[in-house]
């Protein structure tokens, strides 16, 4: 169910250290991690003119990655490296989903930088 491939970008504190001891915040590249992204219909806004459907972005991830509301993600492709959604992305919402007993997924709604 995973077809898509991307890149995320996790934003570390402390990873190196300058001349005074001082933590230099740094950024961690996780390449080509097994995702898939969707459109769904977050809501319908309606005026004199008309709807207006209201679209947001959802990456679903497999549970073995850590995901918090400051990693990027980039270069969304699929398997043969065709561009899915151009652009950087930081998470807007991280919303865990449970089997019975375990972490199944996670379901993160994207917002485009």
């Amino acid at each position: 169910m995973l077809v898509h491939r991307c890149t995320l970008l996790i934003q570390v504190e402390g990873a190196q250290e300058d001349d005074y001891g001082r933590p230099i915040p740094g950024t961690i590249e996780h390449m080509n991690i097994p995702c898939r992204v969707d459109q769904v219909r977050e809501r319908v806004a309606s005026d004199d003119t008309g709807n207006d459907f209201i679209l947001s972005n959802i990456l679903f991830l497999g549970p073995g990655h850590e995901v918090t509301l400051d990693t990027k993600i980039v270069n969304i492709e699929d398997l043969e490296g065709n561009p899915v959604l151009s652009g950087s992305f930081s998470v807007k919402n991280r919303n865990p989903v449970y089997g019975r007993r375990r972490l199944h997924h996670l379901e993160i709604t994207l917002q485009k930088e």
